[in-house]
């Protein structure tokens, strides 16, 4: 079993100050060792031979070894078991998205919390149908167990739910790959998928769903949008923020704009790319890259996803994902995310401002309209509305005349 690597554990104390605790594993040396053995001289390369000719032939008669146990399940034991008041101290990108081996330690976690029967039930279709109360536990759970900064708390939140929605939706599909079959019995099933985390009554209900006309027709859907997936990443679980801080780091900090991103997490170890789609996009981005020599597009391109060359290609980006960066955090609050950005982002604050207030006067016309109707139910709104037009016109024109003989007056 691998040894787990040292994390940066803080004890919080009552005064909501914190103090560096000890790691949560001994320092471990993973470094093998040379033999110590001298090389054997010729006069015992014979008597080497010899033993290795006995040891091959005393193994091909030895009985062959049952199939290695596969591995199971990620618990993260070492992290729900933490002592009272300790906390992993997580680091947090711009853009809320946490990096680095306690990042990592934290997304683990998230996902035993996802999985757990009593804090995230499975018998609810979907994530919104969840009660809040059972939301709110996890997000007790998660900041329990983790320092979360208290300058963008509302913004990390916001991400670590994402992310605890997203999990808990893969595992009832990984339960469903493991266990589900039309020609079984809810309790074969159950049987078959042989998970302790699984709530047997939970199952039925979701099996039940399965089995229905919705369940089966959003499968069908979502299957046809998968086969749709034609640049699939090679990051495995990594996720985007923890590969371009490693990216970044070994770059020593200089800024990777997303197109050198992509081409880097779609290339795969034995160089190539992951899909005949993805080659020809690579081959549009270098294009573009070749362009673009001079260093103010470099930095440009490192610090803003706005008409940058990847959005060249790509196209724009949706609601709520930057492709190449991940999933971008939204709260009540603004994120600033670079400074690039700052100003984009202060105008769609404005921009949603004032659709907010115009939406509030259309309201107000609205419920004006509806008095008007009841008042005049047998005159015609447009004849009313003109009449209304004059009247303020009239209006006008009488209080710049009373203005204009107020200063002759005086």
């Amino acid at each position: 079993m691998p040894k787990r690597k040292r994390l940066n554990i803080v004890r919080v104390q009552s005064n909501n100050q914190t103090e560096a605790g000890l790691p949560s594993s001994p320092s471990i040396n993973n470094e093998v060792q040379p033999s110590q053995q001298p090389a054997p001289s010729g006069n015992n390369v014979g008597e080497l031979n010899h033993q290795h000719a006995v040891l091959e032939e005393t193994n091909s008669r030895a009985p062959s070894l049952p199939p290695r146990k596969p591995r199971g399940p990620t618990l993260m034991s070492h992290i729900w078991e933490l002592d009272k008041g300790a906390k992993v101290n997580v680091i947090f990108d711009a853009n809320c998205h946490p990096i680095g081996k306690e990042g990592c330690t934290l997304t683990r976690f998230i996902g035993t919390v996802a999985r757990k029967s009593d804090v995230a039930p499975i018998n609810y279709k979907e994530w919104r149908d969840m009660p809040q109360i059972y939301k709110d536990d996890m997000w007790k759970i998660i900041e329990s167990k983790f320092l979360i900064e208290e300058s963008r708390k509302e913004q990390i939140k916001s991400w670590i739910m994402t992310d605890v929605n997203e999990k808990w939706k893969s595992y009832k599909n990984e339960l469903k790959i493991a266990g589900f079959d039309l020609l079984l019995t809810v309790d074969e099933m159950y049987e078959k998928i042989n998970d302790p985390r699984v709530d047997k009554e939970q199952f039925e209900v979701l099996v039940e769903y399965w089995r229905s006309e919705k369940g089966e027709k959003i499968s069908k859907q979502n299957k046809e949008n998968r086969l749709k997936l034609e640049e699939p990443h090679c990051l495995g679980t990594k996720t985007f923020a923890r590969f371009v801080n490693e990216k970044e780091s070994s770059a020593e900090g200089r800024k990777l704009s997303r197109a050198e991103l992509y081409i880097q997490s779609r290339t795969k170890k034995g160089g190539g790319p992951v899909s005949e789609k993805a080659s020809q996009v690579m081959e549009q981005l270098k294009n573009y890259m070749s362009e673009s020599t001079t260093s103010a597009n470099a930095l440009e391109e490192s610090t803003s996803w706005q008409d940058d060359v990847f959005s060249k290609v790509k196209g724009s980006d949706k609601k709520g994902r930057v492709r190449c960066l991940g999933k971008v955090p939204t709260s009540k609050k603004s994120v600033p995310s670079t400074s690039a950005n700052g100003n984009v982002e202060e105008r769609l604050k404005e921009m949603e401002n004032m659709a907010e207030r115009l939406n509030e006067m259309e309201n107000v016309v609205s419920r004006l309209m509806q008095v008007v109707k009841a008042r005049f139910p047998d005159e015609n709104i447009t004849d009313i509305l003109q009449a209304a037009n004059q009247v303020g016109a009239a209006n006008r024109l009488d209080r710049e005349v009373n203005f204009f003989c107020s200063t002759i007056t005086t």
